[in-house]
């Protein structure tokens, strides 16, 4: 008779999937109907997330753009073609940045000024040149070229201040004064006179043979053509000139302080 250990154990081989052949001897190749653990895949799972490298650099057109095109990337591009320039692609639009050799070279500067005032209409050479002048009444004319001729406009008088209405002759009495005055000697010259330690000293040109004695106006006709001008006074200090244009007429400009 077996002893009771003896058939626990055979129970027991018999328990975990073996068999027990007619020698007594456990076989463990026996298909036991329990499934073998699955083999498990190792490999490292690949890190398909994108990498973030940042906005891609810019592309420069073949030729130099203009401010604010339209642009994409990042970056700036140069350009020695007409001139050194540099496009730089900022939020979407091209910042140029010129050298210095694509600016322009400055204008030459405007002739001077001629020294005596030309005559209205006369021509000049710079197109938009002003200039000033001294009139013979102590304003300020001025003048502006345009067209390629002098537009000229008159100034305003000064006020008339100690000056008499008339000449005076000379040697006269007078009040001390640093003024100088002017009036018209009748001929379409200008007389002038100073008071100098009480007495007028006075200044009469003769008078030019070609100007009238009074004042012809605008319009008028005249005999010959010619660049002189008869200068009239009027009120204490201001004058009008006249000139007889190519038309045969007389010219005449200024702005007298009283009609004449």
């Amino acid at each position: 008779m077996r002893s009771t250990s003896a058939v626990f154990f055979v129970f027991l081989l018999a328990g975990c999937g073996g068999k027990i052949d007619e020698s007594g001897a456990y076989d463990a190749d026996v298909d036991s109907g329990i499934t073998p653990d699955i083999a498990v895949d190792t490999t490292p799972i690949a890190d398909t997330t994108p990498i973030d490298t940042g906005p891609p650099p810019v592309i420069c057109p073949p030729a130099p753009p203009t401010e604010s095109t339209p642009c994409v990337g990042v970056g700036a591009c140069s350009y020695t073609s007409p001139c050194t320039r540099t496009a730089t692609c900022v939020g979407g639009k091209f910042h140029v940045v010129d050298g210095p050799d694509c600016k322009p070279p400055p204008p030459p500067p405007p002739p001077p000024c001629p020294a005596v005032e030309p005559k209205d209409g006369s021509a000049c050479p710079s197109e938009g040149q002003s200039c000033t002048w001294k009139s013979v009444c102590g304003g300020t004319d001025t003048g502006v070229c345009k067209g390629g001729g002098w537009r000229l406009k008159i100034g305003t008088c000064p006020p008339p201040t100690k000056c008499p209405p008339s000449m005076p002759a000379a040697g006269g009495a007078c009040t001390v004064t640093t003024e100088k005055c002017l009036w018209s000697n009748g001929c379409g010259g200008i007389a002038s006179g100073e008071c100098k330690m009480g007495a007028w000293v006075v200044s009469n040109p003769p008078c030019p043979p070609s100007c009238p004695s009074t004042y012809p106006g605008s319009g008028a006709s005249c005999k010959e053509f010619s660049s002189h001008t008869c200068d009239y006074v009027f009120g204490a200090r201001c004058t009008i000139s006249c000139f007889c244009y190519e038309d045969h007429r007389w010219a005449c400009y200024g702005t007298p302080c009283e009609a004449p």
